[in-house]
């Protein structure tokens, strides 16, 4: 991902050109399959560095990489189509924002995870990367409830109280604040092997945010009664679920100040 600034002119396109050919090249790192290029703060583009971007293009299309352009304001955008920027699947493809572009590129390599025969794991499989006694883990997962969402089907509404605990076992989630008048903002989409709705279960805070299914998934729900009855009658168990709990909102904190370091490059 190269988040971009000011005007660009032909050097500074061709500068991008010659990372991302470099990017490419290098056999020492994994293959690369996505080339994000993030216009957010973009004052405006040179005619020449078209020219780069076709370059940058082409060399992409011939290297198998897909370039996802994000945060086009009007005027750029239509620098773009009039340059022969048209989107093509595999090849090129816009996105209002950074968000969308990065959501898009997820997705994508889900697909083609699961298009090579990868397999759905359980529940029990994601927390066993977390504690490894199977055992203790077979019998939390004997507490929660199992459920199917559709989707479009609410987990969360923004203000609701903060009374189950959500484990998503296979599918994706949508994290997202939804306020009457205004365009929806997503903050995380989820898939297996994430919780959701731990920060008000643990703070006993009302529901900050909306979740919704975006696909039909399997989630387990785990109720703050049951949490009290765990921690009463099985507090080995309640002890390995706090510690999947912290470990999974460190993983979190550590993605998200990647997230944050990225976009100040």
């Amino acid at each position: 991902m190269l988040v971009l600034q000011g005007f660009i002119f032909f050097g500074t396109a061709n500068n991008l050109f010659e990372q991302v050919r470099g990017r490419c090249q290098n056999t020492n790192l994994p293959p690369l399959h996505y080339v994000l290029l993030d216009f957010a703060q973009v004052t405006g583009l040179d005619s020449t560095s078209l020219l780069c971007f076709s370059k940058m293009m082409q060399f992409a299309q011939d290297k198998g990489v897909t370039l996802v352009m994000t945060g086009q304001i009007a005027k750029i955008y239509e620098q773009f189509l009039a340059g022969g920027f048209n989107e093509q699947p595999g090849v090129l493809h816009f996105f209002n924002d950074l968000d969308r572009g990065i959501e898009w590129c997820e997705n994508e390599i889900l697909s083609w995870m699961q298009a090579g025969h990868y397999r759905e794991r359980s529940l029990q499989d994601h927390l066993e990367v977390i504690w490894s006694s199977a055992e203790q883990i077979e019998k939390l997962i004997g507490y929660m409830e199992r459920r199917e969402v559709a989707p479009g089907d609410y987990l969360i509404r923004q203000g609701d109280d903060p009374e189950l605990l959500f484990f998503i076992e296979s599918g994706q989630v949508t994290a997202q604040i939804e306020t009457p008048g205004r365009e929806i903002v997503r903050l995380e989409t989820m898939h297996g092997g994430r919780t959701v709705g731990e920060l008000g279960y643990y703070l006993g805070i009302k529901r900050t945010a909306t979740v919704v299914a975006d696909k039909t998934s399997t989630i387990y729900t785990l109720s703050r009664q049951d949490l009290e009855r765990i921690e009463k009658t099985d507090p080995e168990v309640a002890l390995v679920l706090h510690r999947i709990i912290i470990h999974l909102l460190g993983e979190r904190v550590i993605h998200l100040t990647r997230a944050v370091d990225a976009l100040k490059q």
